[in-house]
């Protein structure tokens, strides 16, 4: 069973402590699975789009389908993590998650591409940012900020190795084969990772301190009814729908200017900086002002989205793509750390799946959204700068919902 933080808190300053090496093992976990679920569905956007002839928009709006069934079931991930353990509903995840991918092999019709996606949210669901959180969070205390924030780091390193491999894989091989060859290499490196890496015993959960009253259960529809929950989740509704939807067709948006190959590697530069602006951030985050460098880091990604909608030379663009990724992974990392920092301890073990699920219902329209603008005007730049206004009025709700206690 995993030591309780609260018995060894010095140790969770020592790289001896157990807890870092479940950190290691979700580095890997969100490597593969934000890879193929998450910037692979810019992958699969243009992989089905040239197989099948089907319409980016009408692709992107089957995407919206995909996050609204995965945050569905976000509600209830870190509930069933708490009940069965992080191992088995993370290897029953990446099951549902390989078959989804091989599936997509043999669709031929647009229904049928459908059920693979809905398929694919389910193991996203069990993989995502908020069942990571979820195991990671009760094995530490003082350091769950920079132990969150490095194990997500492999969301934002998926960008850098998975996205360009899977673009050569799918150039080598083609859907058919390409495909099949992907989900294999998925379940073979992460099934034995989350297995070992994770015991059939739940972590101790850091309670309350000596002489703290142990406040009741708090229900889901009563916590979605507190201005403490929403003052975590609103501030992130609109940037991740604007974030979102750039990055699922950013493939599409940079492979006219750039190849499909060069366009893959500026994607992956936009995450490989994803690497370098989580680990700052995260380093700082317990001991700064979160919601003042989130709402900065906001006001950059605007500026670079706003940049390549000016449409300037190849340089530039994987520039504007390699700056925007600095602030990449802390829109979508930060509102679990900020929930763990100002919800009750009651509340949060249930409302951190409450957080990403609502936060996915609004990012889920991002794509369709920006689809339907790239299609109606015959270019991304409008789209661009839907996003871009999105990601600022965030800022400016990030210090407007600031809770009164804090100032």
């Amino acid at each position: 069973m995993t030591a309780d933080p609260r018995s060894a808190a010095i140790d969770e300053s020592s790289w001896r402590y157990p807890g870092w090496r479940v950190v290691a093992a979700m580095f890997v976990l969100a490597t593969g699975s934000f890879g193929v679920s998450f910037y692979g569905l810019a992958v699969y956007l243009v992989a089905m789009h040239d197989q099948h002839g089907w319409p980016i928009a009408r692709i992107a709006s089957l995407y919206t389908l995909y996050h609204l069934v995965g945050a569905g079931l976000l509600v209830f991930v870190g509930s069933v993590i708490a009940r069965f353990g992080g191992r088995i509903v993370m290897v029953g995840g990446l099951l549902a998650m390989g078959v989804a991918i091989a599936a997509m092999s043999l669709v031929g019709a647009f229904w049928q591409f459908g059920l693979c996606l809905f398929l694919l949210a389910l193991g996203w669901a069990c993989l995502s940012t908020a069942a990571i959180t979820a195991v990671l969070a009760p094995r530490f205390a003082r350091r769950r900020s920079l132990a969150v924030g490095l194990a997500l780091n492999g969301a934002s390193f998926a960008g850098l190795v998975v996205v360009p491999l899977m673009v050569w894989i799918l150039e080598r091989h083609g859907v058919e084969r390409g495909l099949p060859m992907l989900a294999a290499g998925l379940l073979v490196v992460l099934v034995p990772v989350v297995w070992i890496a994770l015991g059939p015993h739940r972590p101790v959960a850091p309670g309350p301190g000596p002489g703290a009253s142990v406040e009741p259960r708090a229900g889901l529809a009563s916590i979605i009814r507190t201005r403490r929950f929403w003052s975590v989740t609103l501030p992130f509704t609109l940037p991740l729908m604007g974030q979102v939807g750039f990055l699922t067709h950013q493939l599409a948006l940079l492979e006219p200017r750039l190849g499909v190959q060069a366009a893959a590697w500026a994607i992956g530069a936009t995450t490989g900086a994803g690497v370098i602006g989580r680990t700052l951030f995260g380093a700082l985050a317990d001991r700064a002002d979160v919601r003042r460098m989130t709402g900065a880091t906001f006001l950059m990604q605007a500026g670079c989205l706003l940049l390549i909608a000016s449409q300037p030379a190849p340089l530039w663009l994987y520039l504007a793509c390699a700056v925007y990724g600095l602030g990449l992974g802390n829109m979508i990392t930060m509102p679990g750390v900020i929930a763990y920092q100002e919800l009750p301890a009651h509340e949060v073990a249930r409302a951190i799946g409450l957080v990403y699920g609502t936060l996915q219902v609004c990012y889920s329209f991002g794509p369709a959204i920006l689809g339907l603008i790239r299609d109606a005007t015959g270019s991304y730049s409008p789209a661009l700068w839907f996003s871009a206004s999105l990601i600022t009025i965030g800022a400016v709700l990030l210090q407007l919902t600031r809770p009164r206690e804090a100032g």
